[in-house]
């Protein structure tokens, strides 16, 4: 089940900068996974028979990818001091 970008968001809106960092890396594993899937375009994958399909799962990650990255650049612009 996929939830909104803004849903997504608001779960992370208190992760710490490494928990961040983290998911933002799980989400770019899950992009490369399901790249090799849309990229190849085989209908005869099992993943084509999931609801919503590897196009929408790779769409909707792109999204949450983009929110965490906001949450990234506002946690190290107000945590992070970049004149030590």
């Amino acid at each position: 089940m996929m939830i909104s970008a803004e849903g997504y968001k608001s779960m992370h809106e208190s992760d710490s900068i490494d928990e961040l960092i983290a998911e933002r890396k799980q989400l770019v594993g899950e992009l490369e996974q399901l790249e090799k899937i849309v990229r190849k375009n085989d209908k005869n994958d099992d993943s084509w028979n999931e609801s919503p399909g590897p196009d929408v799962r790779y769409q909707m990650t792109l999204t949450y990818l983009i929110q965490i990255c906001e949450l990234l650049w506002a946690r190290f612009s107000s945590e992070m001091s970049w004149d030590k």
